[in-house]
């Protein structure tokens, strides 16, 4: 992060805050969500939604088990990606630093 930030801690988008306003993403039953470009902390994550990056060969590889919630997450937009191995829809809570 820039050394210029100050962090505050609480998401109220004033000066000094890095925590930008928490975003809940609904994930439909077998569906995915590929995080956006940013840094970001996910929790709140739904009881059969799990993490997952790509690998050089284009094969989805799990980071976590199901209903873990990450404390830092660095995303390009396109190699990260959250998916609900559930039968219903799932939410996510995530958070943009920065």
């Amino acid at each position: 992060m820039p050394g210029q930030m100050i962090p505050t801690g609480v998401a109220t988008g004033g000066a000094g805050a890095i925590f930008r306003t928490p975003v809940v993403q609904a994930i439909a039953a077998a569906g995915n969500f590929v995080l956006p470009v940013g840094t970001f902390v996910v929790y709140a994550v739904g009881a059969d939604v799990r993490m997952q990056v790509q690998d050089a060969a284009g094969a989805w590889q799990n980071v976590t088990a199901i209903a873990v919630g990450i404390p830092c997450v660095i995303s390009d937009g396109t190699n990260v990606r959250f998916q609900n191995a559930g039968a219903g829809s799932e939410n996510i809570t995530y958070i943009q630093i920065g």
